[in-house]
């Protein structure tokens, strides 16, 4: 059975913080005494309470003074080197939140405009909507998903399963369902996919409102 997540909070409740940091307290001495040993490194700890009198020292008051002396003894460079106070752990906490929450932000936008993109190119919606900052990173969406399409499509290649050519060479998805009616006509599963035209640019597409190009493209970026 799962053990429950602990919340790490102050414990208004005075009897059960004096439980807990008893437990607790005990428990620190023990990993102590374990870290010593098994690494064979010089360790002490020293610990105050409202619930003591006297600090409880571990191993003993004497070898702890003489841990904490050839503690000083070292070069202000080594000693602060690895040395955390609350206030620098807080801070590292602090920014790695920031890290994830940015990384979180960067994803949950390019989700947005993948989305958006294909809704330009069914006809839904229009780019126009975007301002400039978001035209930009559009644009990166759009080679980003072009390229996994184009990615796809070579493994299939690759294992056996792929594409063969719809239109014939150099006849590109989008320009060969911008002819005649504006419908994709029946085709195999994949098409070949040629070199961009001059001039051409991924912002274009989203101005074509062609039913069935948002499909194509999904389709082949998932296992057949």
């Amino acid at each position: 059975m799962a053990r429950k997540k602990i919340t790490i909070a102050y414990l208004s409740n005075r009897s059960e913080r004096k439980a807990s940091f008893k437990k607790r307290n005990k428990g620190l001495m023990k990993k102590v005494g374990e870290l010593s040993t098994l690494c064979g490194v010089d360790a002490c700890a020293i610990t105050y309470s409202e619930f003591q009198l006297q600090p409880e020292v571990w191993p003993s008051p004497p070898e702890a003074r003489r841990v904490l002396e050839r503690f000083m003894e070292q070069p202000d460079l080594e000693r602060n080197q690895f040395m955390q106070t609350q206030m620098s752990l807080t801070r590292q906490l602090i920014e790695k939140t920031r890290n994830k929450l940015r990384r979180q932000q960067t994803e949950n936008k390019r989700k947005e405009l993948t989305i958006f993109m294909f809704q330009c190119i069914e006809g839904n919606t229009d780019i126009g909507k975007l301002d400039v900052r978001d035209r930009v990173e559009m644009n990166i969406v759009i080679d980003d998903v072009l390229r996994e399409i184009t990615e796809r499509m070579e493994q299939l290649k690759a294992s056996g399963k792929g594409p063969s050519s719809a239109y014939g060479e150099g006849t590109s998805v989008v320009a060969a369902a911008a002819k005649g009616t504006g419908e994709v006509p029946a085709q195999p599963e994949f098409v070949e996919v040629s070199e961009d035209p001059p001039g051409f640019s991924y912002l274009n597409i989203l101005m074509i409102p062609i039913d069935g190009v948002a499909d194509f493209a999904w389709n082949n970026m998932q296992e057949p």
